[in-house]
């Protein structure tokens, strides 16, 4: 990411230019904090801190538990 920019404003940035109205975003760390605060739905994997798990509307299981696929295999 720029220096300034953060992850939140890229994906806003993708989300219009691909004329998409809704958004998952799903992060472990501090710099994923604005994209999550950003995101329509925001998912903290299970290897998280609790700040992040504390931001976010669901957690899943950690990266090594193959988190992204267990939350979207879930929740689609």
């Amino acid at each position: 990411v720029l220096k300034g920019v953060s992850k939140g404003e890229g994906m806003l940035i993708a989300l219009k230019n691909a004329k998409i109205d809704k958004s998952i975003a799903i992060g472990d760390s501090l710099n994923d904090v604005e994209m999550l605060k950003k995101a329509d739905i925001s998912v903290a994997m299970g290897n998280s801190s609790p700040q992040i798990k504390k931001l976010c509307k669901f957690t899943t299981q950690s990266v090594e538990n193959d988190g992204v696929a267990v939350f979207l295999n879930n929740f689609l």
